[in-house]
């Protein structure tokens, strides 16, 4: 059995090699935002893996910084050893890459940060 760590909410569970990140974090109520329900079509499943190895491959949804840092899309992820993940909030993933004309970089981070407590 391999163990998935779900940092963000302070969550482990088990599963099987090879079984899907997406459907893991749907069988033990983690909300991952996956409007194409897992089609790799949409690029909303993003999450960072922290620790260990998986069955992946870098998508057109994310950039190669990001693939870099260790993120993800769990619809295209298998389980291969025990690991360790990351779920932005719904508000978080919400917000990345929003840009807005005319903002204040600090202002709107300050803003954003009160926003997650």
């Amino acid at each position: 059995m391999i163990r998935v760590n779900f940092k963000s909410h302070n969550k482990e569970v088990v599963c099987s090699k090879g079984e899907n990140l997406l459907e893991i974090a749907r069988n033990n109520k983690i909300f991952i935002d996956a409007p194409c329900n897992g089609n790799v079509s949409c690029g909303k499943c993003k999450v960072k893996l922290l620790k260990g190895k998986v069955d992946t491959e870098k998508t057109l949804h994310i950039k190669d910084e990001e693939w870099e840092q260790g993120y993800i899309l769990a619809c295209n992820t298998k389980v291969i050893e025990d690991i360790e993940i990351e779920v932005p909030s719904k508000l978080s993933s919400s917000m990345h890459g929003m840009k807005i004309e005319g903002s204040d970089k600090k202002k709107d981070q300050e803003i954003f940060d009160r926003a997650k407590k």
